[in-house]
């Protein structure tokens, strides 16, 4: 049984499947008490492939010559997902790094438990893995 499978069919269009790109690691070494609110959904999915990535083409993202990054895919209920246009959103929006537009990020509220199904870890030699995890992982962004 897949680990999305496990969750409760009576919640099934009330979870939308995210992903999250890490640079310089693998999925074993995030720290899943701290995941981040700046996730995507599976339509710019290739964004967190590209965040994971990018530093092999450029050797210098956070100057990390570890050659590697990960991506994670969870579920997440909609209740934790900041609506656009709210006070809310715009003040998330503007801390840090901020928002990227044309990222269409899907923004999660701290401390939102998201349920991790799988990950793909990224070389740069191209021995990528794919990852699913028999039960979801819990974590939280």
């Amino acid at each position: 049984m897949a680990a999305h499978e496990h969750i409760n069919k009576d919640q099934s269009g009330k979870y939308v499947r995210l992903h999250r790109g890490f640079a310089g690691v693998h999925h074993n070494q995030v720290d899943t008490t701290a995941l981040g609110q700046h996730w995507v959904g599976d339509s710019n999915a290739h964004l967190a492939d590209s965040f994971a990535t990018d530093q092999f083409k450029t050797g210098d993202v956070y100057n990390d010559e570890s050659h590697r990054g990960t991506v994670l895919v969870g579920f997440v209920h909609k209740r934790h997902i900041m609506e656009p246009d709210t006070l809310e959103h715009e003040k998330w929006a503007n801390v840090g790094y901020g928002a990227v537009a044309s990222e269409n990020e899907v923004p999660l509220r701290p401390g939102t438990p998201v349920h991790l199904v799988n990950a793909t870890n990224y070389r740069a030699s191209g021995r990528d893995t794919y990852v699913p995890f028999k039960k979801p992982r819990r974590g939280r962004a």
